[in-house]
């Protein structure tokens, strides 16, 4: 940017909570959600409270983050695991998008298609990006899980049919 820019301009470097603190929030603001759930929604949300307490409670979408690590880490199909885990993440999207918490698929309808299908990309890509955060943390994932995750991402982004791109991914055409 030109230095005349620069000098009119408010820098904001916004950075994520820490996972520590983070889980202190969740569990503080989210009553019956145990300590442990707190820290291991903290650790799946990335720094972002609104996800962290989303995750926190709803434990099952916390069982499909897992679901999907399982089979990243087995090699295993991860069609079912994945379609269920975008459906969560596909929720969060939508209702911080619409703001005012409503069915989901209510709220796709009411939007452009192209807004539809990023809504849906994000919500696989994010789901993705989670399970593999998950796996990893986990231990030592199946050989070719790094090339296996990048094929799938590229194919998503590619705006590829996305039942499509999790065949490939899983092995079966």
């Amino acid at each position: 940017m030109l230095p005349t820019i620069l000098s009119r301009a408010r820098r904001f470097d916004l950075v994520p909570i820490p996972q520590e603190e983070l889980a202190g929030y969740v569990a503080a603001d989210c009553s019956g959600v145990s300590p442990e759930s707190a820290g291991e929604a903290a650790y799946l949300a990335a720094g972002r409270y609104v996800d962290a307490v989303a995750l926190a409670l709803d434990p099952g979408w916390s069982a499909a983050v897992q679901s999907l690590a399982g089979a990243f880490t087995a090699a295993g199909r991860i069609d079912e695991a994945l379609q269920e885990l975008a459906g969560f993440e596909l929720r969060l999207l939508v209702n911080a998008a619409a703001g005012d918490g409503g069915e989901v698929e209510e709220e796709l309808a009411g939007l452009a298609p192209t807004r539809r299908n990023e809504l849906r990309r994000q919500a696989l890509i994010g789901g993705i990006d989670r399970a593999a955060w998950w796996a990893l943390r986990g231990g030592r994932p199946a050989a070719g899980f790094g090339a296996r995750l990048s094929r799938l991402k590229a194919r998503i982004n590619q705006n590829v049919d996305p039942g499509l791109a999790i065949a490939a991914f899983s092995g079966s055409q």
